[in-house]
């Protein structure tokens, strides 16, 4: 096999007997055909690899080619989060409920895996939203997300008022418990809602 990629990093849902046995198969599948593979540290400590080379995410990001994240779309947006500082690809193999996010099935991996190493596919861009939050001025916090940012008060139902501008351009103003921002991937919940439309009659 042609090697597109030369080390691949596998990230999962821990203690799930479902994405355990994924990432089982796909380490020994990934060492029979020569690649390097990195276990992210969460997931090592629910298998059990001889010899295995465990790092942290950001480890990943920084010396794999490629991530196989094992799980479902919380787990894929929450990878792709920390992953999106670093240049490296990320596909999902679906161990969660739905899974909208994730490329491949964990009942038929190997054949488009194989496809996907050699180099027989495309990559998409994503989307990136940084938010930060600044109290009198001053920056307290801020973060990354690949689906949306949520605005809200503290408390529930508490109106807020927020004035929107995009590209420094004001665009309204509304009074509400709370705004949502998305980025084109959106959210399970947004496709599951859309979905539901679709089919009512």
């Amino acid at each position: 096999m042609a090697q597109h990629y030369r080390t691949i990093g596998l990230i999962g849902k821990p203690n799930h007997q479902g994405a355990s046995a994924t990432i089982l198969a796909l380490h020994d599948y990934l060492l029979e055909n020569k690649y390097q593979v990195l276990i992210e540290t969460t997931v090592a400590t629910s298998i059990n690899i001889k010899g295995m080379k465990v790092c942290s995410l950001t480890e990943i990001g920084e010396q794999a080619d490629l991530a196989i994240v094992v799980g479902g779309d919380g787990y894929m947006l929450g990878a792709a989060r920390v992953l999106a500082c670093f240049d490296i690809g990320v596909i999902g193999v679906n161990r969660g409920n739905l899974g909208f996010l994730t490329d491949l099935s964990p009942d038929e991996i190997i054949k488009p895996l194989a496809k996907i190493l050699k180099g027989e596919s495309r990559s998409e861009q994503r989307f990136i939203i940084e938010a930060e939050v600044y109290r009198h001025g001053k920056l307290k916090s801020s973060n990354s997300a690949v689906n949306e940012a949520v605005l809200h008060a503290g408390k529930v139902a508490s109106m807020i008022e927020f004035e929107v501008h995009i590209d420094n351009c004001f665009m309204f103003s509304q009074r509400s418990d709370g705004l949502i921002i998305s980025t084109p991937t959106g959210s399970t919940a947004y496709s599951m809602s859309v979905w539901w439309t679709n089919i009512d009659p």
